[in-house]
């Protein structure tokens, strides 16, 4: 029994064999746990109960299986979001999303990956920093979840605005004097010190550092992972660093505060309306891209046509409408068969658009356009 969390994966691709894929809606809360734990096994029952009455030569590996997934329910149903369970004759797999499901059980030559498909293209991996005037901190992000970086790790990272600049600090620099202690005395002065900072010399030293924040989280992380960069903080400081960052992973999208003080807990409360926002932008562009294919390049809810696409490796993006159907498959020779009852042809274009290293969008009903519940453009 394994737990994935990438998509697409090696486990999901497999040929010649048989998965069985259960799909739950998980709330696991003091209230729901006992129907979820309920749900799970009526959900098993019936995945049996079709095995059972299948022709299938994996049939007694099978039924095996779901016992062990049935012995293993607790910690399948202990999770808040969607379980995605895929059963083959020789092993288990696993997924918790962050999303809504349909409960569903689903029995082909392909695994059923549409939800997977939905939550990934949703789980955004990002950076995060968290950008104060003369501090940083930086989270590697992946929905809504955040590790912070070790930044000590790193001999020259710029954690803050007194080591990146040492001596070379233009604000607060001090003067040294001495002051009388009486009228007439000479010679027995206290030394003194002050501070000779100005609005203008604070600013310089803001930008340089933030400058030197810029190439330090693009020599490290942007350029290695090639993730959207998040900037978290004052507005004032969001327009400088904007200003003179080179870095072309730096999102559009910020969180404007400040987060001085604040535990990841707090700061990954506010992170998950920007992630809403920004996944409101991406869905919006992916639609405009869509809309604006031109006739050539964009095939609609012709199964024998995107069939040829997808084996021909010219599908870019696939779009779909939430668990939409279309019973039959792909057969020898290349075609769609429709005669074909047990499996879902969706599911078989789905997987060689990701052979081909295409890419798979699922929508709600009401954002796809009308009456196109299935839809790809073409690379070429």
């Amino acid at each position: 029994m394994k737990q994935l969390f990438t998509f697409p994966s090696d486990e999901l691709l497999q040929e010649d064999t048989v998965y069985i894929t259960i799909v739950q809606e998980l709330h696991a809360t003091t209230l729901t746990n006992d129907k979820d734990r309920i749900q799970f096994e009526n959900l098993v029952s019936e995945a049996k109960k079709r095995i059972t009455d299948s022709d299938l030569e994996e049939k007694s590996a099978l039924l095996e299986q779901l016992d062990n997934a049935l012995g293993n329910r607790d910690s399948f149903v202990k999770f808040i979001g969607g379980l995605v369970l895929y059963i083959t004759p020789e092993d288990i797999y696993f997924y918790h999303l962050g999303i809504s499901v349909t409960d569903r059980v689903y029995i082909g030559d392909s695994p059923y990956i549409l939800p997977v498909a939905a939550n990934a293209q949703y789980t955004l991996d990002y950076h995060l920093l968290v950008l104060n005037r003369e501090s940083i901190r930086l989270f590697e992000g992946h929905g809504e979840k955040l590790q912070e970086e070790d930044l000590s790790e790193y001999d020259e990272a710029p954690v803050d605005l007194e080591t990146a600049l040492g001596t070379e600090k233009e604000g607060g620099n001090l003067n040294f004097g001495a002051y009388s202690t009486g009228a007439g005395q000479t010679g027995t002065g206290h030394a003194f010190h002050g501070h000779q900072e100005t609005s203008q010399e604070k600013d310089i030293d803001r930008e340089r550092y933030f400058r030197m924040v810029d190439d330090f989280v693009f020599d490290h992380f942007s350029n290695k992972l090639h993730y959207p960069l998040i900037v978290y903080s004052v507005e004032d400081n969001q327009a400088v660093f904007k200003d003179i960052s080179h870095n072309k992973y730096l999102s559009d999208v910020m969180i404007t505060g400040s987060a001085a003080g604040m535990n990841t807990s707090d700061i990954q409360k506010q992170v998950a309306k920007t992630i809403n926002k920004l996944n409101d932008k991406e869905r919006e562009d992916l639609l405009n891209r869509l809309n604006e294919a031109s006739p050539e390049n964009r095939i609609e809810n012709i199964p024998d046509d995107l069939t040829a696409a997808s084996l021909q490796g010219r599908i870019d993006n696939l779009f779909l409408q939430k668990d939409y159907e279309i019973p039959g498959s792909i057969n020898d020779e290349g075609l769609y068969d429709e005669n074909d009852e047990r499996n879902n042809f969706v599911d078989v274009l789905v997987q060689n658009v990701l052979n081909s290293k295409g890419n798979v969008y699922i929508f709600e009903h009401d954002d796809m356009p009308e009456a196109t519940p299935i839809a790809a453009t073409l690379r070429y």
